[in-house]
């Protein structure tokens, strides 16, 4: 029996305070192994005396939250340590992008993630429907991307084939791939639109090399 776990994350917010609204798909066959891939992430960690503290893309870079009290260089080590994680486990992923501009309305927004949830899982229906269960994960974090979750997957999918879980990040690495996924995506983002900030250029560099040496590598497993 073939499981596929989705582990979903958005960034952004419906209000005033982002310019862009990003929803990550992380897509893992539970048939493949990720244990080890942990282990060996957890081992790096600790083998270069860091606290194995669950991995966030926003806080880590500008220094919030548990990395509050940390040195550049530590947080750095951090998301160096995670990158090799992310780069070498078993997983695809899909992120669909938004300028929150382009619509009128939260409503309008939501209509459109659902439309294009149900065009990206249509396209790859073949994919979808060689797993018996389909098992998604989420925080409940923004009630549009629940809605457009469910409703995309009822449409396209059978009604038994989804199990929701609710579930908090600091629990799953994959929830923290897919936390990690959509931070170097919005980063693209910015680099695209020049909007590139200190932030960006102190862990990536310029444009040439965060997409030589971090965005061309996550996409390799773009579904």
């Amino acid at each position: 029996m073939r499981e596929l776990s989705i582990f979903i994350d958005e960034s952004g917010d419906i209000g005033d305070c982002s310019t862009f609204y990003l929803v990550a798909l992380v897509f893992h066959d539970q048939s493949e192994d990720l244990r080890g891939g942990v282990e060996k992430y957890v081992r790096s960690l600790s083998d270069s005396g860091l606290d194995a503290v669950p991995f966030h893309f926003a806080p880590v870079m500008r220094g919030h939250d548990q990395y509050e009290a940390m040195t550049l260089d530590t947080r750095k080590s951090y998301f160096s340590h995670f990158r090799i994680f992310a780069e070498r486990a078993p997983y695809h992923y899909h992120v669909l992008c938004y300028e929150k501009s382009q619509f009128p309305s939260v409503y309008k927004l939501a209509e459109r993630i659902e439309k294009n949830l149900e065009e990206f899982i249509n396209s790859r229906l073949e994919f979808f429907q060689s797993f018996d269960h389909v098992k998604i994960y989420y925080d409940n974090g923004q009630q549009i991307v629940k809605h457009a979750i469910h409703q995309a997957i009822r449409n396209c999918l059978s009604k038994h084939a989804a199990i929701y879980r609710n579930a908090r990040p600091n629990d799953y690495h994959l929830f923290q791939i897919a936390d990690y996924v959509c931070g170097i995506e919005l980063a693209a983002l910015r680099y695209e639109r020049r909007s590139d900030n200190p932030t960006d250029h102190r862990f990536f560099g310029d444009k040439r090399s965060f997409t030589r040496n971090y965005l061309r590598r996550i996409r390799e497993k773009n579904l």
